[in-house]
């Protein structure tokens, strides 16, 4: 297991015309909690996400419990997620898991983010 103490970042991407607004705000907002001294790696490993319905529910929750073993795999803090529902919302809203509590907190905005992230925020 590595040892990566920041956010690890999925967009959720569905394959439909939402995609790159998806691509687009995970960007955005990795950028943005960059500005705030959150470290971020941005994953788009989603090989086999085509093997279910391109909207189906169970799609987005396979690509979330892989987005979380990934996570934990490059030993993060927490796993952060941008699907269409978030993207539409804004710039930075994402969904949130702590990786060492299990709290899950969704749709939060860029300050809420901040907030949640506030243990691994690196002085500059």
């Amino acid at each position: 297991k590595e040892e990566f103490p920041g956010v690890y970042l999925v967009p959720l991407l569905s394959h439909t015309t939402t995609d790159d607004l998806i691509k687009l705000r995970s960007l955005q907002c990795a950028s943005l909690l960059r500005k705030h001294g959150i470290p971020v790696v941005v994953s788009y490993n989603q090989a086999d996400a085509d093997e279910l319905e391109l909207t189906s529910p169970k799609k987005r929750q396979n690509i979330i419990k892989k987005g979380i073993k990934e996570a934990d795999k490059a030993g993060a803090r927490f796993a952060c997620f941008i699907g269409e529902e978030e993207s539409l919302q804004g710039e930075c809203v994402a969904s949130l898991k702590d990786l060492e509590t299990g709290e899950l907190f969704t749709s939060l905005r860029e300050e809420e983010l901040k907030a949640r992230l506030s243990p691994i925020i690196m002085e500059s």
